[in-house]
């Protein structure tokens, strides 16, 4: 044997070195963070599948997958990325293969240590349930979403349940509001890039925008929403690989609105947040 490396590859999570493999009642936790970490890791995620099950229901592969390497670095590279720039912001991400048509397998999160770790518990779980919601929607669901549905779904279902006011939590973007400089559109891919932008406000406007579609017709309501963009609806074969044309047609089959006129009301509950 001349060597155990396999040459310039990407690393895969078993090239971590000194790996571990933790398991709980819901999945496994693969990683070289401390050990007592990676535990406190599998009972939040434990917890973490129960609430995203209350909220996008059962159908999806509730048994889930973590990867906790040690160092920024190991995140970066976990990733494909050549550089951890603008990593500091993303505390963790869901990563797997998604084919057009077909729902993903083989999911997992993989958390960035540094960020995670300066977390407090109460974002921790936030975080987890955050990842999983995105699990369960692409393990049960066929078509990708806008990512202002995407992400602003997978935060209502991190925050549900702990009565945080949502002028806490979306401090940030109220304040770019009372300057003038708040959102005009709901936010597009481009606003999620961590390499090219403070991505906080745009989450806390994707979160704000799915909290008041739920204020205004529900829960269940929204999460058929979603589902049907994501592939319950019939469109033609002319838009069936836009997703924004899909949300477009699918507000007024699901709330009676034209998602113009929905953006328009968004935008007026912002400014109505930051004079509270």
């Amino acid at each position: 044997m001349a060597d155990d490396a396999a040459g310039v590859t990407p690393l895969r999570m078993w090239d971590l070195p000194r790996m571990t493999v933790l398991r709980g009642r819901s999945g496994i936790v693969i990683g070289n963070a401390p050990e007592s970490r990676m535990r406190d890791y599998i009972a939040t995620a434990d917890s973490a599948v129960r609430r995203v099950t209350g909220v996008w229901g059962t159908d999806w592969d509730s048994r889930v997958v973590i990867l906790t390497p040690s160092t920024t670095d190991e995140f970066a590279k976990l990733l494909l990325r050549t550089s951890d720039d603008g990593l500091d912001q993303v505390a963790a991400i869901t990563q797997g293969v998604v084919d057009q048509g077909q729902r993903a397998q083989g999911d997992r999160v993989v958390i960035n240590p540094k960020a995670f770790t300066a977390l407090q518990p109460l974002g921790r779980r936030v975080v987890i349930t955050h990842e999983l919601t995105h699990v369960a929607a692409r393990s049960s669901t066929t078509r990708p979403v806008p990512i202002w549905l995407s992400e602003g779904m997978a935060d209502y279902v991190g925050y549900s349940g702990l009565g945080l006011p949502r002028t806490r939590v979306a401090a940030e973007l109220l304040a770019l509001v009372r300057q003038g400089k708040g959102p005009r559109a709901l936010p597009t891919e481009a606003d999620f890039d961590p390499a090219k932008t403070k991505i906080a406000p745009f989450y806390s406007s994707s979160w704000l925008a799915v909290s008041r579609l739920v204020d205004l017709y529900g829960q269940l309501r929204v999460v058929a929403f979603y589902r049907s963009i994501a592939g319950e609806m019939k469109v033609d074969r002319a838009v069936e690989s836009d997703p924004d044309a899909i949300t477009a047609l699918a507000f007024p089959k699901s709330f009676g609105v034209s998602e113009t006129a929905f953006v328009t009301g968004w935008r007026q509950y912002l400014a109505t947040l930051a004079r509270d």
